[in-house]
């Protein structure tokens, strides 16, 4: 390969500035009562459009307070702790002749117990209600909830006319925060009746994942190695992004029938124990996988490249990292993460051997992202620069030939910064 290496000013290499929060759902209509409808609260009251209604010592409330999305949510709960109680808000649409109707809104819980009143009812006379979406145990963090109206309409047998009733509701016997349900961004609209795409953790928008998806760069295609202390590899955010090995899977079990010197290899190895199960009862393998390629199948997006492939290796100690550098290079990754790495002074990493390695793998054209370690606030007994651990401290693929003897190397050393004031991580490297 030939790079040409251009020195640009510091002005063009600059990250873009901090990103915000994840904006909720576009609403698609105006709001006001009207159909296609939304509300997100913004205007701090209960607009005439809501009709609420409760029992007992139960209330509805606009406030913003308890974590709303933006400034202000909708919260349902009793004020004096005791009997059950309920709350409502209910919005009447004109949806005569309308098709495709969905119901999206986002919905968490502060804990409660299951009450068959819990959850979001529809009715053509505001006197006989159906339960079309249960809201039983959710989520102490904001969940976006959906509904296609139109096949719960045609289950109950009601028809859309022009005063149609959608009520959200909750019972129970507590205040915040040993019960309640709290509501915002309530969008009831053409087409919003199915979940969106999970939305990315707030991370990956600061670093800028979306803009590379948006580009069509989420990983797809790809293939990673992950050397760390093993991955849960049956976990829901990343059971199918797992690499499942053409030449063992659904073959002979107990016979290596690739020939690779690896035994039912079919996610990748664990080099500890020999064994064919990267899997540990350490999480520190599945949160980085997750930071890897994690796809939002449990509800957040954790990924940087959802779309890509993964293969496991578990290790300790340095030999068995060699060892499973080696494997990746084999199985023919594109790339490698890491974020195990070894320390000075005790025992002294073999930095030489950190080095070859990575000298192959650039020659294999794997690009190896590896963290620098946590010692960066202990420098009297981790000093510079002994204090990036190996092998992120392998000269970079990228760095300018003069800069320093011997051979470039795979690896691209990756430090840590905190959020939102984009500041180095006070434990990272240095």
């Amino acid at each position: 390969r030939i790079r040409p290496i251009v020195d640009l000013p510091a002005s063009e290499q600059q990250d873009l500035g901090p990103v915000g929060p994840v904006a909720p759902p576009a609403p698609l209509g105006p709001g006001a009562g009207s159909y296609p409808f939304f509300d997100d609260f913004e205007s701090g009251v209960l607009e005439p459009h809501w009709t609420a209604a409760t029992t007992a010592d139960g209330y509805v409330s606009v406030t913003g307070s308890n974590g709303p999305v933006g400034d202000f949510h909708v919260i349902m709960a009793r004020a004096i702790d005791g009997n059950d109680s309920t709350a409502s808000i209910t919005v009447t649409l004109d949806l005569a002749g309308q098709t495709d109707v969905g119901i999206r809104f986002r919905h968490k819980e502060f804990g409660d117990e299951a009450h068959p009143e819990d959850g979001v009812f529809a009715s053509e006379d505001g006197v006989v209600w159906h339960r079309i979406l249960p809201l039983e145990n959710g989520s102490p963090t904001y969940t976006v909830m959906a509904v296609e109206l139109d096949g719960a309409a045609a289950q109950f047998g009601l028809t859309y006319d022009s005063d149609f009733h959608i009520r959200f509701q909750w019972r129970d016997n507590f205040n915040l925060p040993t019960d309640g349900f709290a509501f915002d961004d309530i969008e009831i609209a053409p087409g919003v009746g199915v979940q969106p795409p999970p939305e990315p953790q707030p991370n990956l928008v600061a670093l800028q994942a979306p803009l590379l998806w948006d580009r069509g760069f989420d990983g797809t295609g790809i293939l990673i190695g992950n050397i760390d202390s093993g991955v849960w590899v049956t976990h829901p955010d990343l059971a199918d992004r797992m690499w499942q090995n053409p030449g063992e899977l659904g073959l002979t079990p107990g016979v290596d029938d690739d020939g690779n010197g690896f035994i039912d290899d079919i996610f990748g190895w664990d080099f500890i124990n020999n064994t064919a199960d990267p899997t540990s009862g350490d999480s520190h393998g599945t949160q980085s996988a997750g930071i890897a390629v994690g796809d939002g199948t449990a509800g957040q997006q954790t990924g940087m490249a959802p779309g890509a492939t993964m293969v496991a290796c578990e290790v300790s100690g340095e030999t068995q990292y060699w060892a499973a550098q080696q494997y990746l290079l084999d199985v023919g990754v594109d790339v490698i993460t890491s974020s195990y790495s070894y320390k000075w002074p005790t025992p002294r990493p073999d930095y030489h051997m950190h080095r070859q390695m990575c000298v192959m793998e650039l020659a294999a054209g794997i690009i190896h992202a590896n963290s620098i370690g946590n010692q960066g606030s202990i420098l009297s007994t981790y000093p510079i620069p002994f204090n990036i651990s190996t092998p992120g401290n392998c000269p970079a693929p990228f760095r300018y030939l003069e800069a320093e003897d011997g051979d470039a190397t795979s690896v691209m050393g990756c430090g840590g910064i905190t959020l939102p004031d984009d500041l180095p991580y006070t434990s990272s490297g240095r």
